[in-house]
């Protein structure tokens, strides 16, 4: 399994002699955390053999270990001892409280693995705790919702788009805004169980429809930086879908609110395919993915090293995961200028499939990583 999924803190620390603490501890290279855009790490892979440590050293100097443990891949980054002459002077210099040797890892990996179900427990709890904890604000916003709909329903129009056209602006906005607050809800059910993208049963979606919908509730946003969403081309086709679909038009449309330039236009092009698949493109002008970047950027806690806007690098994580849920994936195009530097147009492109997606994607499960993109993103 590639890189398995740790979201909520504090993660247990296991020790050489097997027991627990509350808190990940595991110092690494502040490079490695912060600096590091080649991101060469995840391309390094295990052995054949289970629970057997490959040793690693990349192109900047520093340690990789990378071993699998049954279902577990786990990967550390700059903190074994490095003793070539390869070895970064970086890493050689900085005030690191624990370079672990070769044979204090193999004793950690010992007791991880006699540990691991225990680990799976705990983080499983921690997990559980932490979607507990918002249940009483899920209650809150489906009320204030309830509200809104109430009043929406007392408008004049025929249909419910026309009623909420008719609303003040008041009602609207809170209607929008608890629309948001469930689906960005819905994304930490996923983050805390993977499993939940193929939560009920595929239902026929209005692909058009729903992106036109999120299109509206996201136009007040846009309009704050004079960024403009339209949505383009023409799509009747009806598609088997599980409901987790609608976090994925709502991710690459806040992305590209939050990563495109100023005074631009954000596009969505649809298309209809003669086998009932639709095709769809979220387009947007600003700064490219760079290049050495671009094999990357749906993984957890990957964030380009040209992004200014806050963020914690799992919304293409959390899209991806939810698009192989429902049988597709999302790519990226970069589409450049030629004449404005790194400028250009970012493409996020899938294409949906007619039929109901199979149950045969298995998604992430709550495993451990020391991994520097998955633990500290």
């Amino acid at each position: 399994m590639e890189d398995p999924l740790l979201v909520f803190c504090p993660y247990p620390t296991i020790h050489s002699d097997g027991s627990l603490m509350d808190g990940i501890n595991v110092p690494q290279s502040k490079y490695c955390r912060e600096k590091c855009r080649t991101y060469e790490c995840l391309k390094f892979k295990p052995g054949d053999k289970e629970k057997t440590p490959v040793f690693y050293t990349c192109a900047k100097g520093f340690s990789v270990v990378v071993v699998k443990i049954e279902e577990s891949l786990i990967r550390i980054n700059g903190v074994i001892e490095v003793s070539t002459n390869k070895a970064s002077k970086i890493f050689k210099k900085e005030q690191i409280s624990r370079k672990l040797k070769p044979p204090e890892l193999e004793r950690w990996l010992n007791a991880f693995s006699a540990i691991r179900p225990e680990y799976e427990r705990y983080v499983d709890e921690k997990a559980k705790e932490a979607v507990h904890a918002l249940h009483d604000i899920k209650s809150l916003i489906g009320s204030v919702l309830t509200t809104a709909e109430q009043c929406i329903s007392e408008q004049k129009g025929k249909t419910i788009d026309e009623k909420i056209e008719a609303s003040p602006p008041h009602i609207q906005t809170i209607y929008h805004s608890c629309e948001i607050l469930q689906s960005l809800l819905q994304i930490t059910d996923i983050l805390t169980n993977p499993a939940v993208a193929q939560y009920g049963t595929p239902w026929a979606f209005s692909v058009h429809g729903v992106i036109l919908k999120l299109i509206k509730i996201h136009e007040n946003k846009a309009l704050l930086q004079n960024k403009k969403l339209t949505l383009r081309g023409h799509s009747i086709n009806k598609v088997s879908l599980y409901n987790s679909f609608i976090i994925i038009p709502h991710i690459l449309l806040d992305n590209a609110i939050k990563h495109s330039d100023r005074d631009t236009e954000i596009r969505v092009w649809m298309e209809d395919k003669d086998n009932g698949e639709i095709k769809i493109d979220f387009s947007s002008f600003g700064s490219l993915v760079p290049e050495t970047e671009r094999d990357f950027i749906f993984q957890r806690g990957v964030r380009g090293s040209n992004v200014r806007a806050k963020g914690s690098g799992l919304g293409l994580y959390i899209a991806q995961l939810v698009a192989k849920a429902n049988g597709f994936e999302i790519s990226y195009r970069a589409k450049p200028t030629g004449i404005l530097g790194d400028k250009g147009y970012n493409h996020f492109i899938f294409t949906v499939p007619a039929s109901a997606p199979a149950h045969v994607y298995k998604p992430p499960v709550c495993t451990a990583t020391l991994s520097t993109r998955s633990v500290y993103g």
